[in-house]
């Protein structure tokens, strides 16, 4: 397995994260934040080489991007690369989050 855009969900602007008691966080975001939660680590991932082997985390790991880069991500060759117009801009980028605690 390697540590690509597993699970990831663009465009969000709403999400709770709670424990089986009904405890979290609330996370919100004007829609230009994509985000994936899983019960794994990118090391995780990373050294297996199917979902089955692994074993999830009591802890949830949560990333938050900015900006996920379009398909062609090299992966079949280094001399295979994203269309310029899907690439990640090399400059500053900045987005507003508000973090709450639920219950």
């Amino acid at each position: 397995m390697k540590p690509q855009s597993t699970g990831g969900r663009e465009g969000l602007r709403e999400l709770v994260l709670t424990d089986n008691k009904g405890f979290g966080i609330k996370i919100e975001t004007e829609g230009q934040v994509g985000f994936s939660a899983l019960p794994y680590t990118d090391a995780d991932l990373m050294n297996s080489n199917h979902f089955w082997e692994m074993q999830a985390r009591p802890y949830t790991v949560l990333h938050l991007d900015a900006w996920t880069r379009g398909v062609g991500n090299a992966s079949c060759g280094h001399d295979v690369d994203t269309l310029p117009i899907y690439r990640v801009p090399q400059k500053p980028l900045s987005y507003k989050l508000r973090i709450s605690a639920v219950k």
